[in-house]
């Protein structure tokens, strides 16, 4: 937390510095760290929801990669460099919950490695799986230069 915003750093466990990636009045979480070490994926509310950016690990430049009224979240990167996320962009929330489970984080971490598996070439968002799971209808998927 810095001040009443959560924000992301990065932590070397070499020279035992640390970075702060981000700033403002929003809430960013969910880091993802892309294959090669030098880019994180990660969920933010700075575009009044919350939607996945980009940014390298140096901090600076801060790329948005989804937008529209949606809920986008949990971004993960594969070898290719595609980004897996949990959205609601393909119909309404199905259910609401309060709380997250065991139960909960052990599905969706079952889908993020499936649709990782199953790695799309376009360089588009697409929708990948369609599933009901808390706030978010779907898994999508996009892939960053």
């Amino acid at each position: 937390m810095v001040g009443k915003n959560s924000q992301l750093f990065y932590y070397d466990l070499k020279s035992g510095q640390s970075t702060q990636l981000t700033s403002g009045d929003n809430n960013n979480f969910s880091p993802s760290i892309n294959p090669k070490g030098d880019r994180i994926a990660f969920a933010s509310t700075r575009a009044n929801s919350r939607h996945i950016f980009t940014c390298n690990l140096s901090g600076g430049e801060v790329t948005q990669i989804t937008q529209g009224n949606t809920i986008d979240d949990f971004p993960v990167f594969n070898t290719e460099n595609t980004i897996y996320f949990c959205s609601n962009a393909g119909g309404t929330i199905k259910k609401k919950l309060t709380t997250m489970n065991t139960n909960y984080n052990a599905r969706m971490n079952a889908l993020l490695n499936s649709a990782m598996k199953n790695n799309p070439t376009t360089q588009t968002i697409i929708q990948t799986y369609n599933i009901e799971l808390g706030d978010y209808s779907d898994i999508w998927s996009v892939q960053v230069r």
